[in-house]
């Protein structure tokens, strides 16, 4: 009913303020802490975490037999919902102070571009879900997971390409110290 989808949503808005107000500030304090992270390296950890949160979160809410194995699964999900702040503050340090602005706008139009794809191609997945009943009915929240999934490959092979441009660099200035000491 109506009165239990709002329950839902209430439910889903105060798991989120329970993560942003105290899981990701405790974890993000360990990590910084403890584990002696930088604030970029701590932020990527936990984007990686909460992007495989939001993938097993999706696909139990995909598979989800009942109600309740379906609250679960949105509790779980809304679990990796930093996910996107988490990944802006990491893109953040890449780009000089007075191009934020642009970066974030150009973030902003990605993401309204994909909303307004997204809207209408999950409710004719979820409209083919329920034509082909069972476990078709999960069909956006499997779609929605292989999404996540393939957003994921760039978080997880971000530090490989740091290492290939940081290789690239110490290479190109070991270059130029040989030919400095040659010429000497």
């Amino acid at each position: 009913t109506l009165s239990d989808t709002g329950f839902l949503l209430s439910l889903r808005a105060f798991v989120n303020i329970i993560l942003l107000l105290i899981i990701i500030p405790i974890f993000s304090h360990i990590l910084v802490k403890y584990l002696h992270l930088s604030s970029r390296a701590k932020d990527l950890l936990l984007a990686r975490a909460s992007v495989i949160i939001l993938v097993i979160g999706a696909l139990f809410i995909a598979a989800s037999p009942t109600i309740g194995l379906t609250i679960l699964g949105i509790i779980v999900w809304t679990l990796g919902t930093g996910f996107v702040g988490l990944i802006r503050s990491v893109i953040t340090t890449f780009v000089d102070q007075q191009h934020i602005g642009r970066l974030y706008a150009a973030v902003s139009v990605v993401e309204t571009t994909a909303s307004l794809i997204a809207g209408p191609l999950l409710g004719a997945l979820y409209t083919w879900g329920l034509k082909w009943k069972g476990q078709w009915i999960g069909l956006p929240f499997y779609c929605l997971a292989g999404i996540t999934f393939i957003s994921s490959i760039g978080v997880f092979t971000f530090s490989y390409f740091e290492e290939k441009k940081a290789s690239n660099e110490s290479d190109t200035l070991g270059a130029e110290e040989r030919e400095t000491v040659g010429s000497v």
